[in-house]
């Protein structure tokens, strides 16, 4: 099975705002939805700004300006190589899985990869903060130094590429990293390019958790490896009541995620001051998809039914009873 190890998105911005997905297609080699920052100096590309160059090699690494691609080529050269060979997997792979894939209506494995991507960023804020609860809430705790989560998910054909709805999830683990010879150096060389970011983050950041190793398994063909920094929000995680027991309270963490992006509830923080998590779904708009503000009414009518804690400790029948978007 191929594994790409991907840079991850980054996650230092705070909570995500971003409400306008743009539809994929395999022409690329990243994800047409992360914005686009120069590989030196990480400038991001201003709106409407026409879009930077990207490098004829890997297809990945894009530079505001022909000189900083240069002065850059030094110490891209390895990293470019590298990825040019993981592309290479991935399209012996696509050829490999192609009549499976074509009979189930798949799109190819870059093209799953990159809808994946908007996955985890449509669906952030359940994904980190299910996670830190699974961190606080295992027994013993989970050791973000020596441990990783592994999410196997199924794309889903119906869901005409919208990221909300495009993957269910079947699964889930949380394992010690390999230490074999064939899978271990790669997660080893992994957490050596999370060091930097989650060091300064656990320097200047109060709520910071910590950075966790992601693993998410796309149809039993292919894996792709991210980093989620996860920061505990004063925001909980949206409760809803349980349909069947959980006989341990330490896998709840996997029962709220998944009911959520079963479904395609998409979360997003808004608010002139103090800023609340709403709660909405992504609807198309021409080649786009958009987010669109859900009343809780609007979504039983949809047959999505939960108690929604949007603040710690906060009471919910008040919130409902003074909040217009609740209405």
């Amino acid at each position: 099975m191929a594994c790409y190890l991907g840079p991850g998105i980054d996650r230092t911005e705070g909570p995500t705002t971003k409400k306008v997905f743009k539809i994929q297609s395999d022409q690329f080699n990243y994800s047409r939805n992360v914005p686009e920052a120069c590989e030196l100096c990480g400038k991001i590309r201003p709106r409407g700004h026409k879009p930077y160059p990207v490098c004829v090699g890997c297809r990945e690494a894009r530079f505001c300006s022909k000189e900083h691609q240069v002065k850059h080529w030094p110490e891209h050269k390895a990293h470019c190589k590298e990825r040019q060979g993981c592309h290479q997997q991935m399209r012996d792979t696509n050829a490999r899985y192609a009549h499976l894939n074509d009979a189930l209506g798949l799109p190819s494995l870059l093209e799953r990869r990159q809808i994946l991507e908007d996955w985890t960023e449509v669906h952030r804020h359940v994904i980190e903060q299910a996670l830190v609860h699974a961190i606080y809430t295992r027994k013993p705790k989970v050791d973000l130094y020596r441990e990783y989560v592994t999410f196997h998910v199924a794309y889903q054909p119906e869901s005409n590429c919208n990221p909300s709805t495009a993957f269910k999830l079947y699964n889930s683990a949380i394992q010690l990293d390999p230490q074999d010879p064939l899978h271990g150096p790669g997660y080893r060389k992994f957490r050596t390019t999370m060091a930097e970011a989650d060091a300064e983050m656990r320097r200047d950041d109060a709520g910071y958790v910590g950075a966790c190793v992601t693993v998410f398994n796309i149809d039993g063909q292919y894996t792709w490896m991210t980093c989620t920094y996860l920061n505990a929000y004063i925001h909980d995680i949206p409760k809803f009541p349980r349909t069947t027991p959980v006989r341990r309270h330490e896998i709840e963490w996997y029962h709220v995620l998944k009911f959520f992006t079963d479904k395609g509830v998409v979360f997003r923080c808004v608010g002139p001051t103090v800023q609340f998590w709403l709660p909405g779904t992504l609807d198309r708009k021409g080649n786009k998809f958009v987010w669109r503000k859900r009343t809780m009414e609007e979504l039983r009518e949809m047959g999505i039914d939960f108690t929604c804690t949007l603040r710690r400790d906060a009471d919910v029948r008040r919130i409902e009873t003074r909040a217009s978007w609740l209405r």
